[in-house]
């Protein structure tokens, strides 16, 4: 079971080590069943994940390392990172 609060707190910790900025964090079903390339049980709607980009270049693998230190995994999108706990699966609670 992953927390809503520690989520939180791991993103939040995250953003300000990389200077990264939350694009998208909970969504109603709804709005994101209306985005293209949303998956019906995304974290999202559960408030476990974020989307984020950054204010400046880093290295990808040094983000990859700090994020899996706070549990949490990224998944490269084509214009930004999206955030969610390791081991996330569709529907998992």
């Amino acid at each position: 079971m992953f927390s809503t609060a520690a989520v939180a707190e791991a993103i939040l910790r995250y953003c300000r080590t990389t200077d990264a900025s939350v694009t998208s964090g909970y969504r109603t079903e709804l709005h994101n069943g209306a985005l293209k390339g949303s998956v019906p049980d995304s974290p999202h709607t559960r408030g476990l994940a974020a989307d984020v980009v950054y204010d400046h270049p880093g290295v990808a693998t040094t983000r990859e390392t700090f994020a899996s230190d706070l549990g949490l995994e990224i998944v490269h999108e084509s214009d930004h990172d999206h955030l969610q706990p390791k081991g996330w699966k569709d529907g998992a609670r």
